[in-house]
């Protein structure tokens, strides 16, 4: 057997090494606030779902005031509307107006993200 063989055949001296812990950090050094910050920054300027708090309190609050607008346009358009089936009106007018809130929200939180600092 020639030296060549025989250092093929030889089993490497260092051990594997483990893989590190869940929830540890790269080596890299980058820390939890740049990987927050790049996320942040991401879903500004391309897609996905946003995290910040004040992001979410606007899209809830644009939900329940369309919601509550949708709801008295509902009512009034409903006009000489059976009392027992006044409920599908307010509900489809609910409905509607809750995602119109959500998607002018949606729409200035867009521009906001466009133009924030990340």
């Amino acid at each position: 057997m020639t030296e060549q063989e025989s250092q093929q055949t030889q089993p490497s001296s260092t051990p594997p090494t483990a893989p590190p812990p869940p929830g540890s950090l790269p080596e890299s050094g980058a820390s939890e606030g740049d990987a927050l910050k790049t996320y942040n920054m991401i879903t500004d300027k391309v897609a996905g779902p946003s995290i910040r708090l004040g992001d979410n309190i606007a899209s809830l609050i644009g939900a329940v005031v369309g919601g509550l607008i949708g709801v008295v346009v509902a009512y009034f358009m409903a006009g000489n509307t059976n009392p027992n089936d006044i409920w599908i009106p307010l509900l489809v007018g609910g409905m509607g107006g809750a995602f119109v809130g959500l998607v002018l929200v949606g729409f200035v939180l867009m521009i906001i993200g466009l133009v924030r600092r990340s």
